[in-house]
């Protein structure tokens, strides 16, 4: 089963990551896949290129690396996990609208729109550790 990672890019847009993993046999493919955008795209147009790259593959998985949701106030950590604050890993969300440092607030929404893009295409946020049954694997789109 093939799988699309995404490292979204908070700096420039060339320096967003798109892989695609597939394993043949006992090794893991890899194959990077390059756009030639001097800028980013509209986010709306970012879901539907990474939506139809998945269809185009046969990747049920999608996994980004980006912010993914606004922290619960009830929590209780101060913005951050702890490996967050070893790492010095910037944005930090807190409650809605809130990111720390501030200059990365246009980064997570735009990684938040994403997600949210994405699902109403269909893809669902991995909401478990468990294991996919074998018939939700087949189903697309997957899971985020």
């Amino acid at each position: 089963m093939p799988v699309l990672s995404v490292d979204l890019a908070c700096r420039s847009w060339s320096d967003l990551g798109v892989v695609l993993l597939e394993q043949k046999g006992p090794l893991i493919a890899c194959e990077i896949i390059r756009w030639q955008d001097p800028t980013p795209p509209p986010v709306v147009e970012l879901a539907l290129r990474l939506n139809t790259l998945c269809l185009e593959r046969d990747a049920s998985v999608l996994m980004l690396d980006g912010p993914q949701a606004w922290k619960s106030e009830d929590n209780g950590q101060a913005f951050c996990r702890v490996s967050e604050r070893e790492l010095n890993t910037s944005a930090k969300t807190g409650l809605p609208g809130t990111v720390l440092p501030g200059t990365y607030e246009r980064f997570v929404g735009y990684c938040l729109a994403l997600y949210d893009a994405l699902g109403r295409l269909g893809w669902q946020r991995l909401t478990t550790r468990e294991q996919p049954s074998s018939e939700d694997e087949h189903t697309q789109p997957g899971n985020l």
